[in-house]
């Protein structure tokens, strides 16, 4: 044996002192160990993308709540609708009958949006707008104070 074998088998030898019991090679713990920060970082990502997930999911699923039209006015409310705030995508009519003044009116909408946009329009068709937070129990209360756009 030359001396740079020598050399080589002491410091192999030495290493192998230093392991564990049952462990004889610098590089498999290396590789061990290599292999454990890759599995925890697997799991760091999974459980990330899992929480994503779950919170896309809450936000786009539709949630139901009630509307209550409260109309204090003179005015009565022939028609409701809602839009995302926003836009102009009106939906169809929600209440098919008159809220006469004075009286209220309740309808149960399943929404997707944190926010949406009502439309009353009183018996001259002119419109009322309210932007609200939507949740299980929305009031509007229409006042006498209240502005109609009447397309002027």
């Amino acid at each position: 044996m030359d001396r740079t074998t020598r050399s080589a088998t002491r410091r192999a030898r030495k290493a192998r002192r230093l392991l564990p019991d049952g462990i004889e090679n610098y590089e498999v713990v290396r590789m061990k160990k290599t292999k454990l920060h890759w599995l925890i970082g697997i799991a760091l990502l999974v459980i990330a993308l899992s929480c994503v997930v779950v919170a896309v999911a809450k936000r786009s699923r539709p949630s139901t709540g009630t509307i209550t039209i409260n109309n204090n006015s003179s005015i009565e409310i022939r028609h409701l609708y809602y839009s995302h705030v926003g836009q102009d995508d009106w939906s169809a009519d929600q209440i098919n009958a008159t809220i006469t003044a004075g009286s209220s009116k309740s309808v149960t909408l399943s929404w997707e949006q944190p926010e949406i946009r009502l439309i009353g329009e009183d018996q001259n068709g002119c419109f009322i707008y309210q932007t609200m937070a939507f949740g299980d129990a929305i009031v509007w209360t229409i006042g006498n104070d209240a502005r109609f756009d009447c397309g002027g």
